[in-house]
């Protein structure tokens, strides 16, 4: 770990924000736009952390100019230097951004992101108001290419054209209320008081959270767990404009639903404020007074121990895909068929080929309100039949990847389950509560694992389900041992009941 560079200007900042690379970025433009601040520059400090080695040149460039005018544009620069085979982990750079800070509030930022002159003030204005919160700003993304390279767009050009989640000019999160988890960007810009952050332990550093998937909502959930209020600013958002890997380049993906993190989503179902592997600075600097800057940031670089099992080719063996398969033959050969299973379920509702008649009279309808809207196409019979048989090609391809990539994601988030949690408790044995496709992928898993599974249950029994006898969860109430939910659905429901029996939350176990 080294300091690279240090303004020692401001003394007494009320905001610190962070901003974290794993070189990736090429434009560092935010620095113009946090340059811009509608409050004294003394009032808010920037700490930018480089995961690796890396040291652009135009970010010196910009630095050694700040300095010459006078005003520098970054307060401190610190680069981890790990080696380049261990997975990037932005939960361990937060934490060191945490021990590094100065300021009151902390705020983690998108790094490549546009903010207005407004930000800092807004973000101060909030916690001036309330204090007992956690804030989240929004963040507009545009996906047209011609603002690549960047060049400095106005918001109204923004705005203007490629944006994909705007409506009336805001986040479109903030009027869809039909999934608030998905809709927002949770990972945009979150800040918090430090004291808070250092009180739930800092960012959880569990495996789980390597590479792409999680971000500082992570904290936000344990935050509310431990009282804090999840509040969102109704008038400052970000921007964010297109760049090539903007979605990440060859990333590892821990265990999620659609992109947020299954782990911390968990959280908020059995209401845990302590993270799963706390970094040993922030809980120094928890648990004692006094302790030095310089020597937190250096104790908080993991052990030989923990890096080993980040590096790219461990990690790589818990993605479910076919070069993996010379790991694990027997269990891809027995989960292969349950995917392909889950692939050939018809939608009898929606499928065009079974509701023929009902598709043909709509895509007629189609056309001829296309061509009565100036549309020309050939209408001939062959024309319109290859305009169908194309259509039916298309939804099948679709609907089939979806359901494809739902269920590889529940696959590698059971796999990485037991080889992230189960595996590294050295826990023998587990029950089932829930059938399901799920439950018959665990059951694979745990096999080639060696895990015993003490029994399966669900609302019913006396069912047969993959060679086990179902019980009803009731059954449940004398049972000692961890209790995993193997169902995508219902899951907090699930894990009501089991409190209900008096089951110990520890032994409550979610994926």
């Amino acid at each position: 770990m080294k300091i690279l560079f240090e303004n020692n200007s401001h003394k007494n900042p009320l905001v610190s924000i962070i901003l974290l690379d794993w070189s990736v970025r090429e434009s560092f433009h935010i620095f113009d736009y946090l340059d811009n601040q509608t409050v004294p520059r003394d009032r808010y400090e920037i700490i930018w952390i480089e995961y690796y080695k890396a040291i652009p040149k135009s970010m010196e460039e910009k630095i050694e100019k700040s300095l010459k005018e006078g005003r520098p544009i970054l307060d401190t620069w610190i680069i981890v230097e790990m080696p380049r085979d261990i997975h990037y982990h932005k939960h361990l750079m937060y934490n060191m951004g945490i021990i590094a800070t100065s300021g009151e509030i902390i705020t983690f930022c998108d790094s490549d992101a546009i903010v207005k002159p407004t930000f800092v003030e807004s973000i101060i204005n909030a916690f001036d108001k309330e204090q007992n919160m956690v804030l989240h700003m929004d963040e507009v993304r545009s996906i047209d290419k011609t603002l690549y390279p960047f060049c400095y767009p106005t918001i109204e050009r923004i705005e203007e054209k490629g944006c994909i989640n705007i409506q009336d000019g805001k986040p479109v999160g903030f009027e869809d209320k039909s999934d608030p988890l998905h809709k927002k960007n949770y990972g945009a810009c979150m800040s918090a008081l430090k004291k808070d952050l250092i009180n739930i332990g800092g960012a959880d550093e569990h495996i789980d959270y390597l590479g792409n998937i999680c971000g500082p909502y992570e904290m936000t959930f344990r935050l509310k767990n431990y009282g804090k209020r999840e509040v969102w600013h109704q008038k400052e958002w970000l921007y964010h404009t297109w760049h090539p890997g903007q979605g990440g380049r060859e990333n590892f993906l821990g265990p999620h639903d659609r992109g947020m993190s299954k782990t911390s989503l968990n959280s908020l179902i059995t209401k845990r404020v302590e993270p799963l592997a706390e970094n040993p600075a922030i809980r120094l600097l928890r648990t004692e007074e006094g302790c030095d800057r310089n020597h937190l940031l250096s104790e908080a670089i993991p052990k030989d121990d923990i890096l080993k099992g980040w590096e790219s080719d461990i990690v790589n063996r818990r993605m479910f895909t076919l070069s993996n398969i010379r790991y694990y033959p027997l269990a891809y050969l027995k989960i292969l068929p349950v995917l392909f299973r889950a692939l050939s379920v018809i939608d009898k509702k929606n499928d065009p080929v079974l509701n023929l008649g009902k598709f043909l009279k709509k895509n007629v309808e189609k056309d001829l309100k296309e061509e009565s809207a100036g549309v020309k196409r050939s209408n001939s019979i062959i024309a319109r039949l290859i305009r169908l048989v194309w259509k039916i090609l298309k939804w099948a391809y679709w609907r089939h990847y979806f359901i494809y990539r739902y269920n590889k994601a529940a696959i590698e988030n059971c796999w990485h389950f037991f080889y992230n949690h189960l595996i590294p408790d050295k826990t023998k044995e587990i029950a089932l509560f829930g059938i399901s496709d799920i439950a018959k992928i665990i059951i694979i898993i745990a096999k080639q694992t060696g895990i015993r599974i003490a029994g399966i249950y669900d609302n019913a029994e006396g069912l047969k389900f993959s060679g086990y006898m179902v019980s009803h969860y009731m059954n449940l109430k004398d049972y000692q041992g961890k209790i995993l939910i193997s169902s995508a659905i219902n899951i907090e429901e699930k894990a009501g009941k089991l409190k209900a029996l008096g089951i110990k939350e520890k032994n409550i176990l979610v994926m």
